[in-house]
């Protein structure tokens, strides 16, 4: 079933709200999943992946840019998935290390081998330096070339 479910988190400035909506693609439409306890603050231009049953939601934009991280546990998602309520699911927030990325929105970001990749968006600092989080450690490097 979870080759069927598509989550997303956030939008477009115009439709912001910190609620995690769900569609599959043998139905039309999407659902709003109610996730309880602590929530990320409402944002859009961010990105997500997903790795081993979690989805990671990191940096975007609201009022400013942020540089915060979160953890959403997708296993009680996919097993409820006819349901609106998700009454396990919960949001962490992680406490990354290292060399990580400041306020940023618009980046790209993928998952290979264990590590998300981070790469080019609109940051507080001028600089566009590739950054990799290691999922199991929370640490972030700065890619050299």
């Amino acid at each position: 079933m979870a080759d069927q479910i598509t989550e997303s988190f956030g939008g477009d400035l115009a439709f912001i709200k910190p609620d995690l909506i769900k569609g599959t693609k043998f139905y039309r439409g999407w659902n709003e999943l109610k996730v309880t306890g602590k929530l990320p603050d409402r944002r859009s231009y961010h990105v997500s992946c997903v790795h081993e049953g979690y989805m990671y939601a990191f940096g975007g934009l609201d009022a400013g840019a942020m540089n915060n991280f979160w953890r959403l546990e997708l296993q009680n998602i996919i097993e409820g998935s006819n349901t609106n309520s998700v009454a396990d699911a919960q949001w962490e927030l992680l406490d990354t290390k290292g060399d990580k990325p400041g306020q940023i929105s618009h980046n790209t970001a993928f998952v290979n081998d264990g590590k998300i990749y981070s790469f080019g968006g609109i940051a507080s600092t001028s600089d566009s330096n590739f950054f990799v989080l290691d999922i199991a450690s929370l640490k972030w490097n700065i890619l050299q070339s």
